[in-house]
């Protein structure tokens, strides 16, 4: 990196400091090393040190490689000007620089600050929490959808004509998955769309031949699976 030669389109990113500013440009157009010689810009120049900033990328591969090429440049040019101290004080802080995902860096933020959130009920988060991987997440997603349409088939069995009718029109009972997609398409486009109106337009776009009174009973059987999948460890009592 040290024999990179910016454009001038780059070397205007490396070097404005009249704001904020956005950079959009190709994959494999330089990014990451224009934002590496902004951040040595600013430690070098300014006096500024490697955890002054909040570097936050997509992924933790993202997040590695990122810290990797920092610490890779700040070797060579400590390599370059050995006398120069400064420089190498930032070799024994890079390691311990904001450079995460975004969630990583909400996480260390709640731990911050966990004293400040009000308890949720009978309910505290402690500084001890993690976020799920997506492993993790996948299987408790399907352990309570198991639980669902448990619950559910115990609807029929208690005489719900309305359950009856959504499971004799997706086929459940003899084949699940119809209804086990129709459960997490809603879940889903519920979650990023933020209202109960989805449930009815997702469904009416499916299954535009049920009737209306199985539309209108469909959200209420759907949203109480939504709010089951959305707090999964409510539903299976791992709290």
């Amino acid at each position: 990196m040290g024999s990179f030669e910016p454009t001038p389109e780059q070397r205007r990113a490396m070097e404005d400091r009249g704001g904020s500013l956005l950079v959009s440009a190709a994959a494999g157009s330089g990014k990451t090393k224009v934002l590496v010689e902004r951040l040595f810009g600013y430690m070098e120049r300014e006096r500024c040190r490697i955890d002054d900033f909040l570097i936050i990328t997509f992924t933790k591969a993202a997040a590695a490689e990122l810290r990797g090429r920092i610490a890779a440049e700040l070797s060579q040019r400590v390599a370059r000007q050995p006398e120069n101290m400064h420089l190498r004080r930032q070799m024994m802080r890079v390691y311990q620089a904001d450079i995460k995902t975004v969630d990583a860096f909400c996480g260390s933020l709640l731990r911050e600050n966990i004293h400040l959130l009000p308890p949720e009920g009978q309910r505290s988060l402690t500084p001890d929490f993690r976020v799920l991987d997506q492993q993790e997440a996948e299987l408790l997603r399907m352990q309570v959808l198991e639980q669902v349409l448990e619950e559910f088939y115990q609807r029929i069995g208690r005489g719900d004509t309305q359950a009856q009718q959504l499971a004799e029109t997706l086929g459940a009972g003899r084949d699940d998955r119809a209804l086990e997609r129709l459960v997490l398409d809603i879940h889903r486009d519920a979650a990023e769309d933020g209202s109960g109106d989805v449930i009815v337009r997702l469904y009416e776009s499916k299954h535009a031949a049920c009737d209306a009174q199985l539309v209108i009973h469909l959200p209420v059987a759907s949203i109480e699976a939504c709010d089951m999948l959305e707090n999964p460890t409510d539903t299976l009592g791992l709290r």
